[in-house]
């Protein structure tokens, strides 16, 4: 099956990490929404998600990522809802305290002590959690 972000027409798309100002998961919304797609967006905080919904005709459902029970009743609301998941997009993240080039002190730069915890954060929200939404998307 092909897909044209062009005219997405009827294709469900469930776009995690969608809740900043100016971030990936707003802009990919805003254009599958533009492309005719029922688009359901999510993130941990739901003002800013309800405010996008309404923005562009979509429906918000509040979810974190690292819970593996929400991120199943997530899936499980948009089957409910929509009947289908066709297009499921990860956004989410976590911004660092400082620039990657700063971490550890090269380029003239005074090294700078990110927590280790961060790290495993940043690793676990780029990684394991991504395989983790996407497993749940497709229903598994």
């Amino acid at each position: 099956m092909e897909y044209s972000l062009s005219d997405l027409t009827g294709k469900v798309a469930v776009i995690i990490g969608a809740s900043g100002q100016h971030n990936f998961g707003v802009a990919i919304a805003r254009r599958m929404a533009k492309a005719d797609a029922r688009v359901v967006v999510s993130a941990r905080r739901q003002e800013p998600i309800t405010a996008l919904a309404a923005e562009i005709g979509g429906v918000a459902i509040a979810c974190d990522i690292s819970s593996e029970d929400q991120l199943k009743n997530l899936f499980g609301q948009v089957e409910e809802q929509m009947g289908r998941v066709d297009i499921a997009v990860n956004c989410a993240g976590q911004q660092s305290a400082a620039p990657i080039s700063m971490f550890g002190g090269r380029f003239g730069h005074k090294a700078t002590k990110l927590p280790v915890k961060t790290v495993r954060r940043i690793y676990e929200l780029s990684g394991v959690l991504v395989f983790q939404c996407m497993t749940s998307a497709s229903g598994q």
